[in-house]
């Protein structure tokens, strides 16, 4: 099968699925079933998966000819086909005497089925990865759960259909008799070692993840979400092993029961279980909410303890940007781990600092003669306070001595404060002196003394 590619699958089907990225990241091939070719005779099959039609095994030519079909959509299906598998009866035949009739659980796998024994339960009876042909699908991701839709018809209550999605890496004990047999399901004996001819332990010693599910849904689609459990050997993803069967137990189900399933996704899940600034949860925060704005006074630092905690555990949060005043803004990236590129999967959230103004200026004289007012405005904010009590942005006062006047500014929530130092000027002592008594048709001559500058009855602007 070819690599995987990112897809980016429109999958909408309720509102609960906003919580993840949907359709990003590695995803099986054709996952949403629409895509179809003959996979032998008339046999169909969707692109990217195999039925029993091309099993191995010394009972493959038994197999019936339509365990796969092609059904209509689920309801929250991005196109217009889903796939459907029916458990069936497989003859044994001597020659061209049926000698018995075997009931066969339809199923479909992204590995290559195996038909090595008449009995249903044999280990030689089941679906695995074949790196040396076309029967493998390579993944290298470790996505945290799987959305699929599914519909499920069967006739005993007691009976569940199945899904089983393995993840498991290429290791090998040893070489074995088949060594490109790599992973099987379901799991070997240590009587029988199947396919890949080893011992249970070994085979589940390659498993990193899992994702299982047996249901019923009594003929109505279900959407189906099952988180992946991860084993202890959780590095090195290679392939995925994805079979969906009629039945959990080979053998068990009732002719004629089916199973529908379509949209299969893989969910990375990149939120952000919290975001703390300096040992705070920031203010509003909300997983799904990527933007926060943060106002700050002008000359005060940022915050440089930023710590994020996600809720996948294998993703993980990077500042990759820090602010500057001329860029103050904060980016922190959630990336999925991926072992081809881990950028795949990533969400971005944003802190923006705004920077709020907290300077303040007062305009007036600096000057006033004893008994004068001055009139002082205070500019640069939104709000004032001044020492006098007052809160207009202009007051009148009347210093008697030298008086500093003060006011704080808040613009934002951020203060500031100026001052501004009024001198009291001493009102001059003038003096007149000249003759207190003339005679008519004479002059007399007045003199001012004790000022600078003098302003007469008469308009003159001189001393005398």
């Amino acid at each position: 099968m070819k690599r995987l590619l990112l897809l980016t699958l429109l999958f909408v089907c309720c509102t609960t699925l906003t919580f993840a990225q949907l359709g990003v990241g590695q995803q099986l091939p054709n996952n949403n079933f629409e895509n179809w070719r003959t996979e032998k005779g008339s046999c169909v099959a969707p692109n990217g998966w195999n039925s029993i039609q091309t099993a191995s095994g010394s009972y493959a030519s038994m197999a019936a000819a339509d365990f796969v079909s092609q059904a209509s959509a689920s309801p929250g299906g991005s196109g217009s086909k889903c796939a459907q598998v029916t458990c069936k009866n497989v003859e044994v035949k001597l020659g061209s005497i049926v000698i018995s009739r075997v009931k066969a659980n339809g199923s479909l796998s992204t590995g290559r089925f195996n038909a090595g024994a008449t009995s249903a339960n044999d280990p030689k009876n089941c679906t695995y990865t074949y790196t040396q042909s076309g029967f493998n699908q390579p993944f290298t991701a470790y996505p945290d759960s799987l959305y699929v839709w599914v519909k499920s018809s069967i006739s005993n209550s007691s009976h569940q259909a199945r899904f089983n999605f393995v993840i498991h890496n290429n290791s090998q004990a040893a070489k074995v008799e088949n060594y490109y047999s790599i992973y099987q399901d379901p799991v070997p004996t240590s009587s029988n070692k199947g396919v890949v001819n080893t011992t249970p332990e070994v085979n589940e010693a390659k498993v990193v993840a899992k994702a299982t599910l047996n249901f019923n849904t009594n003929g109505q689609w279900q959407l189906k979400k099952i988180p992946f459990t991860y084993t202890s050997n959780n590095t090195n993803p290679s392939y995925i092993l994805a079979t969906f069967s009629t039945n959990k137990t080979p053998g068990e189900g009732t002719v004629g029961d089916y199973l529908q399933f379509d949209d299969a996704v893989l969910i990375y899940n990149t939120r952000l279980e919290e975001l703390l600034l300096n040992g705070e949860m920031i203010d509003g925060f909300n997983p799904d909410k990527h933007t926060y704005n943060i106002n700050l006074c002008a000359g005060e630092d940022f915050p440089d303890d930023i710590e994020g905690s996600t809720f996948s555990a294998h993703a993980s949060a990077t500042i990759t940007h820090n602010p500057t005043t001329a860029e103050p803004y904060h980016l922190i990236k959630v990336t999925h781990k991926n072992q081809e590129d881990n950028d795949a999967v990533s969400t971005v959230y944003r802190i923006n600092y705004n920077i709020a103004g907290s300077s303040v200026a007062i305009n007036g004289n600096n000057s006033v003669c004893a008994g004068g007012t001055v009139t002082l405005t205070a500019s640069g904010a939104d709000s004032y306070t001044w020492s006098t009590g007052d809160k207009s942005a202009s007051i009148e006062v009347t210093p008697t001595t030298e008086t500093t006047y003060t006011v704080t500014g808040t613009t934002g929530g951020c203060s500031a404060t100026a001052s501004h130092t009024i001198t009291v000027k001493e009102n001059p002592t003038v003096e007149i002196s000249g003759d207190e008594s003339v005679c008519a048709g004479t002059t007399v001559t007045l003199t001012a003394s004790g000022a600078d500058s003098y302003t007469w009855s008469t308009g003159d602007k001189s001393a005398s």
